[in-house]
């Protein structure tokens, strides 16, 4: 399908339908769709364009135009476009509406003219708001009723990703696992990676979804035989056998991760984790704690003693401290929101819960 989107700025101009508009061209993009912006010579903002000669899209997205007076030579043109049938027989018009200039405080200058001209609407339009609170504004001002489509967020720009590890996240799902547990490690027997796997089986089991994320590099000084390379096989068994196998992530099995992805990860992740018997400083403490992620260790030195560290058993055979610590993490106010905003309101969530049915299927 061919979109059009129009607008009276868009990026790199700065603001909140601008920031939209850039994520929708994306957003359609990347759902196999053929995006147009229209710019300020396109033949739809000329008066002299006869509509048999403009170029075909399929719907056009026509943001805050219709409800704002910045262009009302535009606004008129396109009432007149929507009154055509043969223009509307193939294009879609869709007046997505993110302020209303007629009943807003912020535009008390307007004559009554033109807040009559922008409450008019003639012809076949489609209307959408971007809240129920917008919805019910434009039903004031204009007595039409417009479905609610919310905006978005594309996590993986907004926390900026690598593609590597916005990849990850898409296809494991790790936006809405309740929790997505970082153990940045390398391959070696003292990192006790096996009492991790146990914690994230029990959370599992117990209701409380969870993804175990290991960096997981091969000690670069692993030859046949030695505690290394036997230890980086006993994993490979532990994790297939495992009931949470598909929740356990071993990220550099095929090819190492870089320092970018490393700090991906951290923003992806909602919790670290490091069950280390013993550590000689532990450097994922502080970047834990500068990310603002908790960081969950062993009670040992020097890890215990590091900002932000929470020192509970991780030993398999005793974890209900860290079992419990986790599950409440999972509640925080703040974490769910986060999940919810991830979950919810990710563009592609909007895409196919709003855009896809309300605006796309009736084409």
């Amino acid at each position: 399908m061919r979109i059009g989107l129009l607008h009276y700025t868009y990026a790199p101009v700065i603001g909140g339908v601008e920031r939209v508009i850039d994520d929708l061209q994306s957003l359609f993009r990347s759902n196999g769709h053929e995006v147009e912006l229209i710019g300020p010579h396109h033949p739809l903002r000329s008066d002299s364009a006869p509509p048999e000669t403009l170029p075909h899209v399929d719907v056009l997205l026509v943001h805050n135009v219709m409800t704002m007076p910045f262009d009302l030579p535009l606004r008129t043109r396109l009432n007149a476009l929507a009154e055509r049938a043969t223009f509307c027989k193939t294009t879609r018009l869709v007046n997505w509406v993110h302020d209303v200039a007629s009943l807003s405080t912020g535009y008390a200058s307007l004559t009554a003219e033109t807040r009559l001209q922008l409450n008019q609407f003639r012809g076949r339009w489609t209307h959408v708001a971007v809240s129920a609170s917008v919805a019910e504004t434009f039903h004031r001002a204009t007595g039409i009723l417009a479905s609610v489509i919310p905006n978005g967020i594309d996590p993986s720009s907004t926390l900026q990703l690598t593609e590597r590890v916005a990849a990850l996240a898409e296809r494991h799902r790790w936006w809405t696992a309740s929790l997505a547990l970082l153990l940045p490690a390398r391959i070696v027997p003292r990192k006790r990676i096996e009492d991790a796997i146990r914690l994230v089986e029990t959370l599992n089991s117990r209701n409380t979804s969870a993804d175990l994320l290991i960096t997981g590099a091969l000690d670069p000084h692993i030859t046949a035989g030695s505690p290394s390379a036997n230890y980086a096989e006993l994993l490979s068994r532990i994790i297939a056998a495992s009931p949470s196998k598909q929740r356990i992530h071993l990220l550099s099995k095929d090819t190492p991760l870089s320092s970018e992805d490393m700090t991906s990860l951290y923003q992806v992740c909602d919790a670290v984790i490091l069950p280390s018997e013993s550590e000689g400083f532990g450097l994922p403490a502080l970047e834990s704690a500068l990310h603002g992620k908790p960081f969950l260790c062993n009670p040992i030195d020097p890890l215990q003693g590091l900002p932000g560290s929470v020192p509970l058993d991780i030993d398999s055979r005793n974890q209900q401290r860290a079992i419990t610590f986790i599950q409440n993490l999972a509640l925080e106010p703040a974490l769910r929101a986060r999940k919810s905003v991830l979950s919810e309101h990710c563009w592609q969530s909007i895409y196919e819960r709003f855009i896809a049915p309300v605006i796309l299927a009736a084409n």
